[in-house]
């Protein structure tokens, strides 16, 4: 399958007919690109749509610092604050819909997960691109932490219609506010799909949440998004079809072994490199019956992108702590049956959460902890 052969079952239409205008020039943006990509973690998403139109978006968690992460459950009616420097108060309000996923620090956010009107999405780093609202200068009644956006989104929104809506009527700021574990305002920006089948992408620019629509479904780091879609026009070239044997001087030439397809394709960890990546090894998926069995093809997509200890050669202190970059979990939303599935750095089983399985009208934030360490299942005769 040629990459410019659509895949009737997923969003990519063409890489040629649905590429953005870039929003700077191609030179400036490679120089901030090697400048960024240097210290993002490299973090990878996507969505996968079965045959049945089920969907499962799907994200690896690459970071320098273990967050101690938890399966969360925010309940509806739950009381929510934005958060500003020096314990200060923002923005407040009551979540509409339950949101569930996978947090950090214990906090009562989601990094990725889903919502109960199959509304999903994610975080990833975004350093060198984000630019935040001053906190002095931001509307309490509006502002909000870059780590707190994802769940407002999840908490109040069944659509990224709904979502566009109010980020275009100025609902919402994100203020440069420093969370305490990390020591900085952490760089985000954050994906976003829906079960009508949208994607799109939020983008701190300038003070400004700029969305993008995403039809990819792809997304990695810096630089922005309009960026990466971009890139692409330098791979239309790339097919998974087998080569066939050429002609030079009168001799005939065939490729070694199988696998000779997607020559050219980048094969290191760079944000640029990832998301070429992603999109071609999501846009030549044959597409599975259902959600579970996209699940387990999200799975083989994303071991490509696993980082183990020390792979990326360099250590990632935060706030005095961290380790080297490495995959602490990858999770995989299931929009349509409500599923939130992961698996964790030390625990490589498969594990699921059912939004079913939980009290939606509870008083409290419900946490399950991720950190179970398994022993390989040893069969008998």
């Amino acid at each position: 399958m040629n990459l410019l052969t659509p895949n009737p079952m997923h969003p990519i239409k063409s890489l040629n007919a649905r590429i953005s205008t870039a929003t700077r020039t191609l030179a400036a943006s490679v120089t901030a690109a090697i400048l960024c990509t240097s210290t993002a973690k490299p973090c990878t998403s996507f969505l996968l749509v079965s045959k049945d139109s089920d969907k499962i978006y799907a994200r690896t968690m690459e970071f320098g610092v273990d967050m101690k992460a938890q399966v969360a459950l925010l309940p509806r009616g739950l009381a929510m604050t934005g958060s500003l420097p020096d314990a200060a108060q923002g923005k407040q309000w009551t979540a509409r819909y339950a949101a569930l996923g996978m947090n950090g620090f214990g906090l009562p956010v989601i990094i990725d997960g889903f919502n109960e009107k199959g509304l999903s999405g994610g975080m990833l780093f975004f350093p060198g691109y984000a630019k935040y609202v001053p906190a002095k200068d931001a509307p309490r009644d509006k502002a909000i932490a870059s780590w707190e956006f994802l769940a407002w989104v999840l908490t109040n929104f069944s659509t990224i219609a709904e979502v566009k809506q109010a980020l275009a009527a100025g609902d919402v700021v994100i203020a440069d506010t420093v969370q305490k574990d990390l020591g900085v305002a952490p760089p985000m920006h954050y994906t976003l799909h829906d079960l009508s089948g949208a994607s799109a992408v939020v983008e701190p620019i300038d003070g400004k949440l700029v969305v993008t629509d995403n039809p990819y479904t792809v997304l990695t780091n810096s630089p922005d998004i309009t960026w990466h879609q971009t890139n692409l026009r330098n791979y239309t070239t790339l097919t998974a079809g087998f080569p066939k044997p050429v002609k030079v001087m009168g001799q005939t030439l065939t490729p070694f072994s199988t696998g000779a397809g997607m020559r050219g394709l980048p094969g290191d960890q760079s944000s640029p490199s990832r998301f070429v990546q992603a999109v071609a090894l999501v846009a030549t998926l044959q597409p599975a019956e259902n959600a579970f069995a996209n699940v387990q093809n999200a799975e083989h997509i994303l071991n490509h992108f696993d980082l183990s200890n020390g792979s990326t050669g360099e250590y990632s202190g935060i706030n005095g702590q961290g380790t080297y970059e490495l995959t602490f979990w990858t999770a995989f939303s299931d929009m349509s049956n409500k599923r939130f599935y992961f698996k964790t750095y030390d625990n490589q089983h498969l594990r699921c959460v059912d939004m079913k399985d939980f009290d939606l009208n509870a008083k409290t934030v419900k946490y399950l902890p991720t950190s179970q360490p398994s022993a390989p299942e040893k069969l008998t005769p």
